[in-house]
């Protein structure tokens, strides 16, 4: 995300960050001129907390779970949100 030029135009953001969340390049999306984020998780814990950071400036429009993995109690998460 730290290379890209997001602040040229409104732009999409798909990320899929590891299991430890986006960390430090929650403020680039922040920062960006992002307009709408797909967020894809697979672990809720960094989700949740990155959502809570989000927050302030996106908001949530729609959660899809996606079972990647049948016969396992893993799901992907897909999250669209929108700058407010």
């Amino acid at each position: 995300i730290s290379r890209l030029n997001l602040k040229t135009e409104k732009t999409l953001a798909l990320v899929n960050p590891p299991r430890s969340g986006l960390q430090k390049f929650t403020q680039n999306l922040i920062d960006s001129n992002a307009d709408h984020i797909i967020y894809i998780s697979c672990f809720p814990d960094s989700l949740a907390a990155d959502l809570a950071i989000l927050n302030p400036h996106f908001k949530l429009k729609d959660v899809v779970l996606v079972d990647q993995f049948p016969r396992t109690n893993h799901y992907e998460a897909a999250v669209l949100l929108q700058r407010v």
